[in-house]
């Protein structure tokens, strides 16, 4: 298994997870996150069944994101 220093993927924006004006809900945008976060650690072998072989976690203790345009 090669490992990819960076993870990439595309999604498609729903369009209930939008507002009214077309902006991407932030809590969507952190939820698409999740999932791109748990396949990369996948593919470090350290998603959920690996971890749970190990009796061990990973988390995230703390985030700081700030937005200077909502995602559309």
């Amino acid at each position: 298994m090669s490992i990819i220093p960076i993870w990439r993927e595309n999604t498609t924006v729903k369009p209930y997870e939008t507002d009214f004006q077309g902006n991407w809900k932030p809590h969507c945008f952190f939820q698409a996150m999740q999932h791109v976060a748990t396949h990369h650690a996948t593919h470090l072998g350290l998603g959920y069944h690996d971890m749970l072989q190990n009796n061990s976690v990973w988390l995230l203790a703390r985030l700081k994101i700030k937005f200077f345009r909502i995602p559309q």
